[in-house]
C-alpha cells in the first residue's frame, strides 16, 4: 500500500495498464520528497501561469487540468503531514447497509476487502492529502490572476468530473456508480458581477457547462447544443430552476443504470428495473442508506406516489428538463 517514490510511480504505470484492460487500479499513496514543481500538476500550473503572464492583455481561453486527486495518491510529503491518522474516522455505515441495495449498484475492486481499518483510515489521509496538494496548484494559478487585476473581466469555472467513494456503503471505494458520492461533483463558478461566495442549492448537470461559458463570455449560443446555461443562478441562487438531473452508469456493454436526481430524492433502475431499483429520500437519508423501493419494505402510500413520480421523471423526455420562464 504505501510505496517509495520511484518503485510507486513504476507500479503506477502497471497498474494503469490493468485499469485499461478491464481491471481496477489498487488503492496506492506515496509520499514523496520532492517539491510541488516535481509533480506533474506542479508543472501543470506552473505552465498556467506563465501563459496567464505571456496573454494577460490579450483575450484568451485556457484550460487546465489537474490529474489529482486521482490514483495514485502521489503528492510531496508536507501535505499527508496536514492530516492526522488519529483524526481520520471510517464512515458510520449500517451493517446491513447492503442488503437492501440491488447487486449490480455496487462495484468491487481484488483487494479492497483486504485492507485492515488501519489501512483504509490511512487511505482516506491520502485522499484528503491529494486533494489538498491539487488545491494549492489551484491557487498559484488564481494567484496569478490577482497579481495582474484579471478578476473583473475573467470568468473562472473549477468543476471534478465525479465524486468519489471512500469506503462508504461497506467497502465501495472510488467512482462508478450513480450514489450521491460518487455522481454529485465539485462546481464553482467566478463570473464578474455576479454574487460572491453564495452556495446554490439547485441542481445542474455537465451538458450545462458550455452554454453557461458562451453565455458569460458574451458569445453567441450554439446550434443544436444540449444543456441549459446556468448563468442566471450566479445573480440568484434561489430562483426556481429545472426539476433533475440524470446520470448514467455502465456495467459492461450491455448492463446500464440509470439514475434520476430532484432536490428531495434519488431514483434508480438497473437494466430498465429488472435487475432492481433504488429510491432514496434525501430529506430524511442523505447517505442513501435506506431504499424505500427495495420489494421487502412497506411503503406509504405517499411513498409509493413519490417512486411512481420519479419513475415518470426518469423515463421523461430530457429535452422537457428546463427552467421554467421568469
Amino acid at each position: 500500500m504505501f510505496e517509495p517514490g520511484r518503485q510507486g510511480r513504476k507500479q503506477a504505470k502497471a497498474q494503469s495498464k490493468a485499469a485499461a484492460a478491464g481491471g481496477g487500479i489498487k488503492l496506492s499513496w506515496t509520499p514523496t520528497n520532492g517539491g510541488d514543481a516535481d509533480e506533474p500538476d506542479g508543472a501543470t500550473a506552473r505552465r498556467i501561469v506563465q501563459l496567464i503572464r505571456e496573454n494577460k492583455d490579450k483575450q484568451f481561453f485556457m484550460g487546465c487540468g489537474f490529474h489529482k486527486p486521482h490514483l495514485p495518491w502521489v503528492a510531496p510529503r508536507k501535505y499527508f503531514d496536514m492530516y492526522s491518522l488519529d483524526q481520520i474516522k471510517l464512515p458510520n455505515t449500517p451493517p446491513d447497509d447492503r442488503d437492501d441495495i440491488p447487486p449490480l449498484a455496487l462495484t468491487f475492486t481484488q483487494g479492497d476487502q483486504e485492507m485492515t481499518d488501519e489501512q483504509r483510515r490511512m487511505a482516506i489521509l491520502a485522499y484528503h492529502a491529494a486533494t489538498s496538494f491539487m488545491d494549492a496548484q489551484l491557487g498559484l494559478v488564481l494567484d496569478t490572476l490577482d497579481e495582474y487585476k484579471l478578476w473583473d473581466d475573467t470568468v473562472v469555472l473549477l468543476f471534478g468530473d465525479h465524486g468519489w467513494h471512500l469506503y462508504d456503503h461497506l467497502q465501495l471505494w472510488r467512482k462508478m456508480t450513480v450514489f450521491e458520492q460518487a455522481a454529485r461533483a465539485p462546481l464553482m463558478v467566478w463570473a464578474p458581477g455576479c454574487k460572491q461566495n453564495v452556495a446554490c442549492p439547485r441542481l445542474v448537470e455537465f451538458v450545462d457547462i458550455y452554454p453557461t461559458l458562451t453565455e458569460l463570455c458574451g458569445l453567441p449560443a450554439a446550434p443544436g447544443v444540449e444543456g441549459t446555461s446556468f448563468a442566471p443562478l450566479l445573480k440568484d441562487a434561489n430562483r426556481p430552476w429545472k426539476k433533475a438531473a440524470y446520470t448514467m452508469v455502465a456495467r459492461g456493454r450491455e448492463r446500464f443504470g440509470r439514475s434520476v436526481r430532484t432536490d428531495h430524492w434519488r431514483y434508480t433502475e438497473w437494466e430498465d428495473g429488472k435487475s432492481g431499483v433504488e429510491f432514496y429520500d434525501h430529506d430524511k437519508d442523505p447517505n442513501e442508506w435506506t431504499n424505500v423501493a427495495w420489494p421487502q419494505r412497506e411503503r406509504t402510500p405517499r411513498q409509493t406516489a413519490d417512486i411512481e413520480e420519479m419513475k415518470r421523471l426518469l423515463h421523461a423526455d430530457k429535452k422537457l428538463n428546463v427552467p421554467p420562464k421568469a
